[in-house]
């Protein structure tokens, strides 16, 4: 089985806009994690235990003990989520903290040889401040937040024949432009030049500029769009998701 990033992405876009909190405070956030996990298992894809100390086995490179909300890992391909449910705009600082994690993480595991093409993925039931953003961006953290549909699930939908023919051309050949290359594994922003010699890889001001601005025009072409052929298309598949939640052993 593959991963899917953009489904992945849609699912909790869905969850982060729709999903109805029974908790408030930290046992939010646990609520977001288990209803992610609820999704994983029964689209039958084998999460890592949820808030362990190590990603797929490895510890940190610098030896402190980082609390991984969740991850997921196919073949050479690996997830590392992170989830906030604050009920309040996320700051860059939480962004800081996820990317630090991550790296220190990522970084055990190329020297101990490991093949890995590791994905970021915030989630949060609030949206992002501008700010915020902007590190996602240059980092390739694909971010989730109830306001704007993430990056990988626009992509999908532009490249899908019976939505591209409902969007204008001109905004979809500038989507295949500029969104990919925010859809990248931190491999791509970390890249390895010598044994233990790295180099950075990522968007200069411009570029970002350029994305923050343009991801939030296509996100709202997309739902005026769909809105116009299928009312309600992504609360239905929430819908589809929240039904199933509840109805397995997270043991």
């Amino acid at each position: 089985m593959l991963i899917d990033i953009a489904e992945i992405c849609k699912a909790l876009y869905c969850l982060c806009r729709f999903y109805s909190f029974k908790n408030e405070g930290v046992k939010r956030g646990r609520e977001l994690e288990d209803a992610f996990l609820d999704y994983c298992i029964s689209q039958k894809i084998q999460p890592e235990r949820s808030r362990g100390l190590t990603l797929f086995g490895f510890n940190s490179w610098s030896g402190v003990r980082h609390e991984v909300d969740n991850a997921i890992k196919v073949g050479d391909i690996g997830v590392d989520f992170e989830f906030k449910a604050y009920q309040q705009e996320v700051l860059k600082d939480q962004i800081m903290v996820f990317n630090e994690k991550s790296i220190d993480h990522f970084f055990s595991i190329l020297t101990h040889g490991a093949k890995l093409y590791l994905y970021r993925i915030f989630a949060s039931d609030s949206d992002l401040d501008d700010n915020a953003k902007r590190l996602c961006y240059m980092w390739s953290i694909i971010h989730i937040e109830p306001g704007i549909v993430p990056i990988p699930t626009i992509l999908t939908y532009f490249r899908d024949p019976v939505w591209e023919d409902r969007v204008p051309w001109v905004l979809v050949s500038e989507a295949e432009r500029i969104l990919p290359k925010f859809v990248q594994p931190l491999n791509s922003s970390i890249k390895l030049i010598q044994k233990n010699t790295y180099a950075l890889s990522i968007p200069d001001p411009h570029e970002i500029d350029e994305v923050l601005d343009a991801h939030v025009n296509m996100s709202s072409e997309l739902l005026d769009t769909i809105e116009s052929y299928e009312p309600d298309h992504f609360e239905k598949y929430a819908t589809e998701i929240i039904a199933k939640m509840g109805a397995f052993d997270h043991s």
